[in-house]
């Protein structure tokens, strides 16, 4: 595994060695429990916009990451094939690097850097299961089939890596609220989506909201679920007060579903048969769509098939 971090211009040559050494030994300390034989390269870049979607055009994969209000990435691991051989990149934002030679670093900070080797570690268990891997690499697959795994991976993927790395995250930072502001900012931007459907009757526009809008907030859920689950919390009076206020919105006639759907996956974990195991999962995000005025239909083809109703949530 390569470490590469950028030389800023403010920083001298001896500092920049320094901290380098200092920042290759808290890489080996995070990870210590973790298997990285996919882990290629570590990137602290000057510009992580710039680094990240050159190296996604570069490699043929999709190009982009959460940059807008409502939430901005800190790190991204990439999964990617080079000379036949499936490889692994991380970047990190370099504000994060900065921060750990703060004396006050904070311990967001740590548990960013764990929680993007976790997702190495993940990607590295997954190859390993040869059926799933197969299945899901598989051509034949419906465009629902293809839309709920896009989805329903992801959201495993934030899971597995939140609860493989709460070593290093504090027991009342589970990202609970961060979570509720983000329901409340998109459950009137939902029901702004049906309107402009209304207007325009762009049906593959809309799903495509459906689709973006969910997918962050579900992305956030699973991390704080596997916050939870990693620290033992379930169960317990912290997930009965999380799971009161996710009841409240639009979340709450999946939530149950959606944790013991991540529990079963894990118990099965990393041993997984084939890609029936996701089937729990991509019912959760079927019947998520529904709740947001979305009603799929399991039709094979080459476009996702749909009815279109009100949201069974109330405008705000």
């Amino acid at each position: 595994m390569k470490i590469t971090v950028e030389k800023f211009p403010e920083v001298s040559e001896e500092i920049h060695r320094k901290r380098i050494e200092e920042f290759t030994k808290f890489i080996k300390q995070v990870s210590k429990d973790f298997d990285l034989y996919l882990l290629d390269e570590i990137i602290v870049p000057i510009d992580f916009g710039i680094a990240v979607t050159e190296f996604q055009t570069t490699k043929g994969l999709p190009v982009g990451f959460t940059n807008n209000e409502r939430s901005v990435t800190e790190g991204k691991t990439l999964e990617y094939e080079e000379n036949g051989k499936i490889r692994v990149k991380v970047f990190y934002q370099p504000h994060l690097y900065f921060d750990l030679f703060k004396q006050d670093q904070s311990n967001h900070t740590i548990n960013t850097f764990q929680h993007e080797l976790a997702h190495a570690h993940d990607f590295g268990q997954k190859l390993k299961m040869a059926d799933f891997t197969n299945e899901l690499q598989c051509d034949n697959k419906s465009a629902l089939e293809r839309a709920l795994l896009v989805h329903s991976t992801s959201y495993w993927d934030e899971y597995i890596a939140s609860r493989l790395s709460v070593a290093t995250l504090r027991g009342d930072d589970l990202s609970v609220m961060q979570l509720i502001d983000l329901i409340k900012q998109t459950e009137p931007l939902i029901h702004e989506s049906i309107e402009r459907f209304i207007e325009n009757t762009d049906g593959q526009a809309l799903l495509g909201d459906i689709e973006s809008l969910t997918i962050q907030v579900m992305n956030v859920a699973a991390h704080v679920l596997g916050n939870v689950h990693g620290l033992g919390y379930q169960n317990t009076k912290i997930s009965e007060v999380i799971t009161e206020n996710i009841n409240q919105t639009f979340l709450g006639t999946i939530w149950q579903d959606f944790e013991f759907s991540l529990l079963d996956l894990h118990k099965m974990y990393p041993e997984w048969n084939g890609l029936s195991c996701f089937n729990g999962l991509n019912a959760v995000v079927k019947a998520l769509w529904k709740t947001c005025g979305i009603e799929v239909m399991d039709y094979p083809g080459d476009t996702v098939q749909f009815k279109i109703k009100d949201p069974e949530f109330p405008a705000l």
